[in-house]
């Protein structure tokens, strides 16, 4: 299974497309709010072509603390916020969740019937990726660039043939993790905008950069290298290091500006 969810409006509205072999199959959309918004406000919802519902995640506050298989070694629980998926009757689908405070950044589970995915997040300057498992084996990967015109994100799945009927559950999940970790909360940016990024994580190993080209085959990594790129163009590198660099001088300066005016006020009185 190959999907490519792409996001088709930032503004006043979150609404995607997901397409499979160049074909939309899905459109979604998210809850769009103009300030930073409580997970109580939002709402995935995904529909067929002709806009009938097929599934909808919204919060769920009752289901903040839930005792799970591969509990926190530490407490036995897991304090996550959860969204519960409901088919168009309003029937319980599945669970998505974020476990909360946890530094390893495990980004999402999933639960339906008696089965439990995990994905683990991990950035690599513009590229971003969400590594899925199911009983300790690799079954699909999110991929998606830090590099993006007009707040405009785009996200690639590539999940196992023996995945097949997760797709729907997928593509919500992949507008799900956008209205999660990249609304934009209203801003209104046009043009390209880079946000490299890299992160540190005990469970960084669970990348496998031979994913795609192993399960999908050379050309179909060729592709996600080309559609994806992973290297920042130099003038832009050199101007995101500089404004890095300004900004975390600015703090210690003035430190230095502040004593030196207490210092010269103190010695002449």
């Amino acid at each position: 299974m190959i999907l490519d969810v792409k996001q088709t409006q930032a503004f006043q509205s979150n609404e995607f497309e997901i397409l499979q072999n160049g074909n939309v199959v899905y459109r979604a959309g998210a809850t769009w709010f103009p300030r930073k918004m409580r997970d109580e406000e939002n709402r995935v919802v995904l529909t067929a072509q002709d806009g009938a519902m097929l599934l909808q995640a919204q919060y769920n506050p009752a289901g903040r603390v839930f005792d799970l298989p591969g509990q926190h070694p530490t407490t036995g629980k897991q304090k996550i916020g959860a969204y519960q998926v409901t088919d168009a009757s309003a029937n319980p689908v599945a669970v998505f969740y974020t476990p909360e405070g946890w530094s390893d950044r495990i980004c999402l589970c999933l639960t339906f019937g008696n089965r439990i995915v995990y994905g683990y997040q991990r950035c690599m300057g513009l590229l971003e990726v969400v590594s899925f498992y199911e009983n300790g084996m690799q079954i699909g990967q999110l991929t998606h660039s830090r590099r993006v015109v007009n707040h405009l994100d785009r996200y690639y799945l590539h999940f196992l043939p023996s995945c097949d009927d997760l797709q729907p559950l997928m593509a919500l999940y992949a507008v799900f993790y956008d209205s999660v970790f990249h609304n934009h909360d209203g801003k209104t940016i046009t043009g390209e905008t880079t946000d490299p990024y890299d992160s540190h994580s005990v469970y960084n190993d669970t990348y496998r950069p031979d994913f795609i080209r192993t399960c999908f085959g050379e050309q179909e990594a060729q592709r996600m290298d080309a559609l994806v790129p992973q290297k920042i163009n130099e003038p832009k590198n050199q101007k995101f290091i500089m404004k890095r660099l300004i900004y975390k001088l600015i703090p210690p300066v003035l430190l230095v500006i502040i004593f030196l005016l207490l210092f010269g006020i103190g010695f002449f009185l």
